[in-house]
């Protein structure tokens, strides 16, 4: 049996070890939130052009994506009497956090600004 200071002179390989995978997780949770808030948007498009319509998200009475869109949680800025909805936001948002993760899955060399939000 090897002693501990071999084993912790070697360091941890594969996988499992490595920050790749956190990457990849991130950069696919990121893709379901891109897509869903680019779905939200399209439907609060639809919505504002045609009020009272059946939108296509709408699936049965408890999964409904109009009775989130017309709840105040779903539209938390509002400037001059403007409203903006949450999922333009989100689009804005997950694309950072893709961008990231691919930044991070290609292994590109950075500085510590990027974590740390350029401050």
């Amino acid at each position: 049996m090897e002693d501990r200071e071999a084993v912790a002179s070697r360091g941890f390989k594969g996988w499992r070890h490595g920050a790749g995978w956190l990457y990849a997780v991130v950069l696919a949770a990121s893709l379901v939130a891109l897509f869903t808030s680019f779905i939200l948007s399209a439907e609060t498009l639809k919505e504002a052009r045609n009020p009272g319509q059946r939108l296509a998200c709408d699936v049965n009475g408890v999964l409904s994506c109009s009775t989130v869109m017309e709840s105040w949680q779903a539209e938390i800025v509002k400037f001059a009497g403007l409203s903006f909805p949450n999922a333009f936001f989100g689009i804005a948002a997950e694309s950072v956090f893709v961008t990231i993760a691919v930044i991070g899955l290609y292994r590109v060399a950075h500085g510590r600004r990027l974590y740390h939000g350029w401050s």
